[in-house]
């Protein structure tokens, strides 16, 4: 007898879950399905599932492939299950090829093609499901794919690239279900935008974005794509003018672990501050992107946000190859230096000091999974740790969905003000 197993979440069940199953039972005699509980699913990240285990059970069962029901509750799950059923074959969705390779060791492992266009028509008759459409002129999509299929309620479906033979190699190696090099087929068929396009590489990105709005899409884009700050004040006028609001892609201030810490440094858990060091190896951030004006956007946002007082004395060094760049300024509060390196001995890390203690952010600070904060007084330290992996677009995906669900202009997490202060600052250091 040829066991087979597969996993999934099966929240809001439609056609394309059960062609998942019909297709894994076909490959072998005895079909074991994991549905994950709601612990775990809350533990990976994954946001806005809207039904219950029970129901997501219920739906497997109605289903009639599967032979044994089990609940995924944590990670690492996946290796017991395979050993103790003694699973030949294990299979998952085609959108996850490459990340459970690992899996090979033990046995064999089949993807399974997705289904195109059902889930999101089924679910959007019902109005719960937002189609997204890239824009881009890049090759790679910085895992917004992946971080959308974390939030319920979410299509990622196609992609817009200036380039036509690009537009189509985006389209196949990530599934999509259109690709396209004219811009108005995907507003035609977007809800919402995900602009990551650079300027300057082909398209012209502000007419772009002023179209999308002009649509009454929503918008979510890099703020340092728009060099000007004049560029960022007219995106937001013309944004409110049609009541149609704009997202500024930094994750981590969509990160609800991120308002916890600045709660924590405002009310002095280190006492009054002094010092902020941030550090960036530009190698390992996001799959080594070596945009500059990105790396000091992102970092001068969570500067900003630490001391936001008056900035004076600002000053920045440039290594003679160009890999080396810092940023050294003053505020009313204490003083801020960014490094960011690329192919220099630099380790990433965030660190704030106070008067009476220091909180330390490691390695890729920017996904904040965890801190520390250490007392002068008190031999131990203070840990704090959040299980999610992924680079956070998952938090301001739920952003936009509670926006668009509640029909309320929101509170913005990246204020106009943060976008033109931060490219006001890289605007005179550029000057410099």
């Amino acid at each position: 007898m040829k066991t087979v197993i597969t996993y999934g979440t099966f929240d809001l069940f439609h056609k394309g879950h059960y062609n998942i199953l019909k297709r894994a039972k076909e490959l072998g005699d005895y079909l074991i399905v994991g549905v994950t509980s709601e612990n775990f699913d809350i533990d990976r990240g994954k946001l806005n599932v809207k039904d219950s285990l029970m129901k997501r059970i219920e739906n497997v069962r109605n289903s009639g492939f599967a032979d044994k029901i089990i609940v995924e509750e944590y990670q690492g799950q996946k290796l017991r299950d395979i050993k103790k059923y003694k699973v030949d074959i294990f299979a998952i969705g085609s959108d996850w090829i490459g990340k459970f390779d690992y899996i090979q060791e033990y046995c064999k492992i089949v993807y399974l093609e997705r289904t195109k266009n059902i889930s999101s028509t089924q679910l959007r008759n019902e109005g719960k499901i937002y189609k997204i459409g890239i824009a881009t002129n890049r090759e790679d999509d910085n895992e917004t794919i992946v971080e959308s299929k974390l939030v319920s309620g979410l299509s990622c479906e196609g992609v817009f690239h200036p380039d036509k033979k690009k537009a189509k190699a985006f389209g196949q190696k990530h599934q999509l279900d259109y690709w396209t090099d004219d811009f108005d087929t995907l507003l035609d068929k977007s809800d919402i935008l995900f602009f990551q396009m650079e300027p300057g590489s082909g398209g012209d990105f502000k007419d772009y974005l002023m179209r999308a709005i002009e649509m009454k899409k929503y918008v979510i884009y890099d703020g340092y794509s728009l060099e000007d700050p004049k560029d960022i004040i007219a995106l937001h006028k013309r944004a409110k003018e049609k009541k149609c609001p704009v997202f500024d892609n930094i994750s981590i201030a969509y990160n609800r672990q991120f308002d916890q810490l600045l709660w924590y440094l405002k009310g002095n858990i280190v006492g009054n501050l002094c010092s902020l060091n941030i550090n960036v190896d530009s190698n390992v951030f996001e799959n080594g992107e070596q945009n500059t004006d990105k790396i000091l956007y992102l970092s001068l946002y969570v500067a900003t946000k630490i001391f936001d007082g008056r900035i004076k004395k600002l000053s920045k060094f440039i290594s003679k190859d160009g890999n080396y760049y810092s940023v050294y300024f003053v505020t009313d509060e204490g003083e801020v230096k960014i490094n960011i390196g690329a192919g220099y001995e630099i380790e990433s890390g965030l660190e704030v000091i106070g008067e009476t203690g220091r909180l330390f952010i490691p390695d890729d600070w920017w996904n904040l999974r965890y801190y520390r904060i250490k007392h002068y007084n008190k031999e131990f330290m203070q840990r704090y740790s959040f299980n999610h992996d992924g680079n956070g677009k998952r938090y301001l995906f739920m952003e936009v969905i509670s926006v668009i669900e509640s029909g309320k202009y929101p509170k913005y997490k990246v204020l106009e003000e943060d976008s033109v202060k931060i490219m006001k600052l890289i605007k005179k250091l550029k000057d410099m």
